[in-house]
């Protein structure tokens, strides 16, 4: 029976100092718009002509443009000679890269046909009044009784496609494209069915790049109403040209990334300097947070790491138009947060702060919130030499590997000014943050081991002391050990193998955006020790949704095992943000710290309660953190220690129950209201004050006031009925919320239109 405890266990007690964060929510959304075309354009002026015009024998138009493997190319030009007829490819278009991914080119007059747009009733060609080289104006034949786009047949006789019409492509290199479409008629190519003959002009039109098929039309239906009758009775490619500008653009997706709260300036990267080699490369050019969250992950003074997976999916991917990402940081009064992103239509562009990061709290020492996208730019990363935005086959969406394509010329980290065109910031990402509801919980380690827990011998049996430990509290894992990976070295040796806390306490306390402390004086006690049977330590903690807390005590009849969850650590909230509450035990497991070879327990010479002294056995032939697994016999973790998290009762303030105080009371008017509403303070005494505008489904609207010192008085807002992004907000009931440190009080606001 274990009968003493050596000193040596507690030289090395610390207190670590704890300072209540603020946890705040950061939502990253990607805003921008779906593009079904990459490229696209009008044809209407003949090569050596001085302007726009129809198309005669022996004349060409010529368009180039830019298209990466996978696009397809389709166009539509009028048979001008017709009611609605028109030629180009099938709703598949042409394809522009063979099946080896290489570019097509030649005469591929064969891919197109003669269409008839379904829209006005056809008349036999070159002589119907109603066509477009005899009508008194456009649109003037009666509607066609079919009026699905189809192939031509309607009884009438035309010229062969290769009569009328040749189009050649020529590939220029890289992604660049030239399409040259010729009328290749005569004087005879049509054949009257009143006698004679006559040429088929050819009339302006549209291109489009596309990958998914049917740009323009689809076959068996009807003409969308998006300009292709203009093009196919009329010639007229304005309506089409207007509609298919408006679904051309880049698609831009963002990926995952990383962010970091911070201190000091340039975690990530410093302007004007080259990447430091840490991750952001991965990031910027494969959307691959993994690197720099690592490094992130054992960086001092500063908590970082991942952010991959999209608000309600399964697991970690790229972020499509329409979707989010969200994350939960910590920070004290001083803290700062960076966070970068990938434009993954690029080589290596990334969306980010600059290097100094963002100010988490105004300079009155009041958390930010709301809208901070103004705050993030499109960088250039230096790494990889840009090609067209969309297109370039170096890109993410194309590339055949991570980082392919050429170096960069310039490998400073800069805000990208390539001579390319891309969508404004705010167009595409949408960064918000937003300060959280916290909780107090109470963490009670309980030592419930007695003395036969540990089976030494037939005759010989021993309780299992516990240790001073250390806590901290995350959002991304692993902030004391990574399971299968060798020890930090920031102090978890000390605690598994001498009960000292000492050192992981101080590593972690320096961790900006990491809340943490140690554990090390059992209830009722004087002072500092180890925990024996009975006894139990007792920690307080805040935290938010989104938040897991981690915790490490030494299993001290060992060399170096001890109490912990796993990596993850153990989440503080379920999935509909209720505070957690009882004995989570049961997501506890006795690990082996990888640092000091195991003897039996309860025996070894080199172990906590008989070692001469600190870190004295032979180093663990494997080094790696993991379950222990070294065939000696262990008591079950419940029969060694009990670990319970009690939330304190909530007293929140409920925005739609005002509560009871009297420092501020709060009018509107009118209200309801259609232009402009007033909100009206009278404030008791000088306090800080922030005015909010609430959606009735919780969602930050408008922000009239930030937490700023308010004299006593009356203090008047407006709110004219516009979001955070200046936009007029849907018509309804809103919630005026006012905060402050010594009261809180809300109202209802009905906007109307």
């Amino acid at each position: 029976m274990l009968r003493y405890f050596s000193p040596l266990l507690l030289l090395f007690f610390t207190l670590t100092a704890y300072s209540q964060p603020t946890f705040f929510k950061v939502r990253v959304e990607n805003v921008g718009q779906a593009f079904p075309l990459s490229q696209s354009g009008v044809f209407n002026t003949p090569v050596d002509s001085t302007g726009p015009g129809p198309l005669f024998p022996g004349a060409s138009y010529e368009f180039s443009f830019d298209a990466a493997p996978g696009s397809y190319l389709s166009f539509a030009t009028m048979f001008v000679q017709s009611n609605d007829l028109f030629y180009g490819p099938d709703e598949a278009g042409i394809a522009l890269y063979d099946m080896m991914g290489m570019p097509v080119s030649g005469d591929l007059t064969s891919q197109l046909d003669l269409w008839d747009s379904g829209t006005e009733e056809n008349e036999s060609p070159g002589e119907g009044m109603n066509q477009a080289p005899r009508q008194s104006g456009p649109n003037t034949g009666p509607a066609d009784p079919d009026t699905t786009v189809r192939l031509v047949n309607d009884g009438f006789t035309y010229p062969a496609d290769e009569d009328v019409i040749q189009f050649t492509l020529t590939h220029n290199g890289g992604t660049s494209f030239t399409a040259t479409i010729t009328n290749v008629s005569s004087d005879t190519t049509l054949t009257l069915a009143g006698g004679g003959t006559a040429p088929v002009p050819l009339a302006p039109g549209v291109f489009v790049v596309h990958t998914d098929p049917a740009p323009l039309f689809t076959v068996g239906e009807e003409d969308r109403g998006e300009g292709l009758e203009g093009i196919a009775e009329d010639g007229d490619p304005s309506m089409s040209a207007a509609s298919v500008a408006s679904q051309t653009g880049i698609t831009a997706v963002l990926a995952p990334g990383v962010f970091v709260v911070h201190g000091t300036d340039d975690p990530l990267f410093t302007v004007g300097m080259a990447d430091f080699g840490n991750g952001l490369e991965g990031i910027a050019e494969d959307g691959n947070p993994g690197m720099q969250a690592g490094v992130l992950k054992l960086a001092p003074n500063m908590t970082g790491g991942a952010f991959a997976v999209p608000v309600g999916a399964m697991g970690p991917g790229p972020l499509p138009p329409g979707e989010a990402y969200e994350f939960v940081i910590a920070s004290g009064s001083t803290g700062k947060l960076s966070l970068a992103t990938m434009f993954v239509q690029s080589n290596d562009l990334f969306y980010a702060p600059d290097g100094m990061g963002i100010d988490l709290f105004d300079a009155g020492g009041m958390p930010i919130s709301g809208d901070i996208t103004a705050q993030f730019d499109l960088w250039d990363a230096g790494t990889e030499l840009n090609e067209i935005p969309g297109i370039g086959v170096n890109q993410a969406p194309r590339q055949s590997g991570p980082n392919t394509g050429a170096a960069d010329t310039s490998t400073a980290v800069r805000l990208v000014n390539d001579g390319y065109t891309y969508p404004a910031d705010e167009d595409v990402i949408q960064v918000s943050i937003m300060p959280l509801e916290e909780v107090n919980f109470t963490v009670r380690i309980e030592n419930v081991s007695g003395d036969t827990t540990l089976f030494i011998n037939d005759t010989t049996t021993a309780p299992v002391p516990l240790a001073p430990g250390a806590w901290a509290i995350h959002s991304t894992p692993d902030p004391m050990f990574t399971v299968g990976e060798a020890d930090y070295g920031f102090g978890l040796e000390g605690i598994a193998e001498d009960g000292n806390a000492g050192d992981l306490g101080t590593w972690l306390a320096a961790k900006m955006g990491t809340p943490s402390g140690v554990f090390n004086t059992p209830v009722d006690s004087a002072g500092p020790g180890p925990l024996f049977p009975g006894a139990a330590y007792e920690f307080n903690i805040t935290a938010a949704p989104g938040m897991y807390l981690s915790l490490a005590t030494m299993f001290v009849q060992s060399n170096d095992l001890f109490y912990a969850p796993d990596g993850s650590g153990i989440p503080l909230f379920d999935m509909d943000g209720t505070p957690v509450s009882g004995d989570v035990t049961p997501m506890f497991d006795l690990w082996d710290a990888g640092t000091e070879e195991n003897e039996q327990p309860g025996v070894g010479m080199n172990q906590a309660p008989r070692q001469t002294g600190p870190n004295t056995g032979p180093v663990d032939s494997d080094s790696l953190v993991r379950l222990i697994t070294d065939s000696f016999v262990y008591p079950d973790d419940e029969e060694v220690i009990r670990v319970i998290i009690t939330p304190e009762p909530q007293t929140s303030i409920d925005p739609l129950r005002p509560d009871n105080t009297s420092l501020v009371e709060l009018v509107s008017f009118p209200n309801p209201f259609q232009e402009q509403a007033t909100i009206r303070l009278h404030v008791q005494e000088r306090m800080k004050i922030g005015v909010d505008i609430f959606s009735l489904s919780g969602q930050k609207v408008a922000q009239l006031q930030t937490a700023e010192s308010l004299l006593p008085g009356q203090h008047d807002f407006q709110w004219d009925g516009t979001d955070l992004r200046g936009n007029q907000v849907a018509p309804g009931l809103y919630l005026i919320r006012v905060n402050g440190g010594k009261a809180g009080v809300a109202s209802e606001l009905l906007l109307k239109r």
